[in-house]
């Protein structure tokens, strides 16, 4: 088999190219527009509705070991009265936060339940009570705005906080 170089490639990408647009300038203005709106819908951003299933899915699946696996286990477990959450000198309660356009669309959310911190059993507040965050990724599907049938799914960093924890406060100076 013989290997082919990068120039002999471009040229033959060249010719392949050439002979569409050769072809197609006879075309009026309607239909060159026409055909841009047909790119721009079929654009990798635009997909169809089962190729943006199987993206999610693959999405969910990498997600297991992720924070949010993490989350979701503290979440259930929470509900036995033995966690960090409870046993914390700031300790927090966990909400979940529902979004239909989000995937996930349900994430875990730690609210810190008192302003100060536990220390030997008494509310101190010499100390604060602040949340602990971390940035994962979800993704926001929305229907395209050049055609209804198919979708647009972006990646977006969130914040989130995951926990609490006991700080010095911070003061003026």
């Amino acid at each position: 088999m013989e290997l082919l170089s990068l120039k002999q490639i471009s040229i033959g990408l060249l010719m392949i190219f050439n002979h569409h647009t050769s072809a197609s300038t006879g075309a009026s203005a309607t239909n060159a527009t026409a055909a841009a709106a047909d790119a721009a819908a079929r654009s990798p951003r635009c997909i169809s509705e089962q190729i943006a299933d199987r993206r999610v899915s693959r999405f969910m699946k990498s997600l297991r070991g992720s924070v949010y696996g993490a989350i979701e286990t503290h979440t259930r477990s929470q509900q036995e009265g033995n966690t960090v959450a409870c046993r914390s000198l700031s300790p927090w309660k966990i909400s979940i936060e529902k979004e239909d356009g989000r995937i996930p669309h349900e994430i875990s959310r730690a609210e810190c339940i008192s302003n100060g911190c536990f220390i030997n059993q008494k509310e101190n507040f010499s100390f604060n009570s602040v949340p602990v965050f971390a940035e994962v990724i979800v993704l926001r599907k929305s229907l395209c705005h050049s055609d209804p049938t198919r979708y647009n799914l972006t990646r977006h960093l969130v914040r989130i906080p995951v926990a609490c924890t006991c700080v010095v406060p911070k003061y003026a100076e």
